[in-house]
């Protein structure tokens, strides 16, 4: 069954549910009752409207592929993206999308995430500051994750199974969806932060204190792909990275 499939019997349930909720409610003469049961009309109410904004998104993406566009990999257009190696990130989950960006993130991390520091990059006071938090608020993103690994062990793995009261799919949705925008927020605050920093250089400002030092690392190092790059060189390259990550993710601007 696709996901589109799945949310739609799962709106139909939910809509079973709020049917017999109305009718409670307006049979129900027990006015501590009746609270009780508008309480959970809204809730239902406010799942449902969730499951349909996510059907909308889903038919979005369809819509692409069949324009012959498509944001399960990167295409030409994407210099960086597109020779990174997309892996699964789980057998049980079938969703090509979240194996594309966990293994585009999984890149970034190796890769991109460790130059962003006082080791590789002198930046002065404040912008130290301000690029030393990217880090930690990767880091937080990353916890996204663990979230969205327990629900999906809830509706795959026995062992949870038994221990579920309610399986909700939709909540695999929910936080999918909040994975996405989290990181649409970071790389647009990252891009715009290098986009400054790297502007200030050009002008001949001194906010970057090492712009010609080269990225030398260590020969045991296992990721290397901005090895012998000059500090400018290795941020424009995370600027574009950037720049190519929020393409892909397409989040509207609200």
């Amino acid at each position: 069954m696709s996901d589109l499939e799945s949310i739609k019997r799962e709106i139909e349930s939910k809509e079973r549910v709020l049917k017999q909720l109305e009718g409670v409610y307006k049979t129900s003469t027990d006015m501590v009752q009746k609270k009780r049961v508008m309480e959970e009309i809204r809730y239902v109410k406010k799942q449902i409207n969730e499951l349909m904004e996510i059907i909308g998104e889903l038919r979005s993406d369809e819509g692409n592929r069949g324009r012959g566009g498509t944001k399960a990999t990167a295409k030409d257009d994407y210099r960086i993206l597109k020779n990174i190696p997309v892996r699964q990130y789980r057998n049980d989950h079938g969703d090509r999308e979240m194996d594309t960006i966990i293994s585009y993130m999984d890149f970034f991390e190796k890769n991109y995430l460790p130059i962003l520091s006082e080791y590789y990059i002198k930046l002065d006071f404040n912008n130290s500051m301000k690029r030393d938090s990217y880090y930690i608020k990767f880091m937080d993103i990353k916890k996204i994750l663990k979230e969205y690994n327990y629900e999906l062990d809830i509706l795959h793995n026995e062992e949870y199974n038994t221990i579920a009261i309610h399986r909700d799919k939709s909540i695999v949705y929910k936080i999918r969806h909040q994975y996405m925008l989290e990181l649409d927020s970071f790389f647009k605050d990252l891009r715009n932060f290098l986009r400054y920093i790297l502007n200030e250089y050009k002008g001949g400002g001194n906010v970057i204190m090492n712009p010609d030092n080269r990225i030398d690392l260590n020969e045991f190092e296992e990721y290397r792909a901005l090895n012998g790059y000059r500090v400018v060189e290795a941020l424009e390259e995370i600027k574009e990275f950037t720049e190519e990550i929020i393409r892909f993710l397409s989040i509207p601007t609200v």
